[in-house]
């Protein structure tokens, strides 16, 4: 994780053609935190609003937690920072890959489908890579399903 300014996200929603419009006056703030959770702002959050039930209320309340600017795909009808960008998921992904510093590819995920057996074959595989893990000194490996988590 590193810490950037309001200025390069924007850029990098420029990059990505989903820059619409902005109000910053100020785009040298640092970006500390990102959400779209409300009660999850704290001071220098940049504040994205999504979702189809998306209220003006939870915008008044992350600016009153410390926001500091929003991600919206409209105007907001209100004084504040604002960044309009033309496609919310996108530009979810595209700040989380830039917050993260791009953790993604760091990584390596399988993907398991099928009918039957994805949850056993996913604890074999787990099991099978974590002796690996262990005897290389390395972190065990996890499992998020829609059953559980094994983190």
């Amino acid at each position: 994780m590193k810490t950037l300014t309001l200025q390069e996200y924007i850029h990098v929603f420029q990059q990505h053609n989903i820059y619409v419009s902005s109000n910053v006056i100020n785009s040298s703030l640092e970006v500390a935190h990102i959400t779209y959770d409300s009660r999850t702002v704290i001071p220098g959050t940049l504040f994205v609003c999504k979702g189809a039930h998306f209220k003006a209320e939870y915008a008044v309340s992350a600016l009153q937690n410390g926001a500091i600017a929003l991600v919206c795909e409209t105007v907001p009808n209100m004084e504040t920072a604002y960044v309009q960008v033309s496609d919310i998921r996108k530009a979810i992904s595209i700040m989380a890959d830039l917050f993260y510093d791009g953790v993604q590819h760091q990584i390596c995920s399988i993907g398991l489908t099928g009918t039957k057996g994805k949850s056993t074959t996913a604890q074999y595989i787990r099991d099978c890579l974590n002796v690996y893990f262990i005897d290389n000194q390395k972190p065990k490996c996890a499992i998020i399903s829609s059953i559980d988590t094994y983190d």
